[in-house]
């Protein structure tokens, strides 16, 4: 939990980090507050949704990273590896549980076709970023993941 709670303060971040240096180097200038509110008002509009997300997520982070940890600590699988498919599954899993939920959110009102529109739509303009950003979330952040859990291994036979 730790790691996904550094990782979305960063990703959060991102956003105040490219404003400044683009103000910086430019005569125009971005508007970082009207990023953040467009940011929380599509969360607000569907609170439900993302409250759904969140949860499922949640429980997906805990056994996720149970798994991880058993698989560097136990079975001495290479950690990098490991740590990286925990990050980019989580996002695939992040991709799916939208979908879906968006689908069916949208079966409610316009039946079957609803939930197939939602589904290519999101298929189409959304895998790409999720896969893109479950890369580079997963180099990055699953090298440091990777590393904490070795540590826990060598701690652990340590003390055995």
């Amino acid at each position: 939990m730790k790691y996904c709670l550094l990782s979305l303060t960063v990703v959060l971040s991102l956003p105040i980090l490219i404003a400044l240096f683009y103000n910086t180097f430019t005569s125009e200038s971005l508007s970082i507050l009207t990023f953040y509110s467009n940011l929380t008002k599509g969360l607000l509009e569907d609170f439900g949704l993302f409250t759904v997300l969140v949860i499922l997520m949640s429980v997906c982070v805990w056994f996720i990273g149970g798994l991880t940890g058993k698989l560097i600590i136990e079975k001495n699988k290479p950690k990098f590896l490991v740590g990286f498919l925990t990050f980019f599954s989580l996002w695939i899993l992040m991709f799916v549980f939208w979908t879906l939920l968006s689908a069916v959110k949208n079966s409610i009102i316009w039946g079957l076709s609803g939930f197939e529109s939602v589904v290519s739509d999101w298929v189409f303009y959304g895998l790409f970023i999720f896969l893109i950003l479950g890369v580079i979330h997963g180099l990055t952040m699953g090298y440091f993941y990777g590393n904490e859990l070795n540590k826990m291994k060598r701690y652990q036979a340590s003390i055995e």
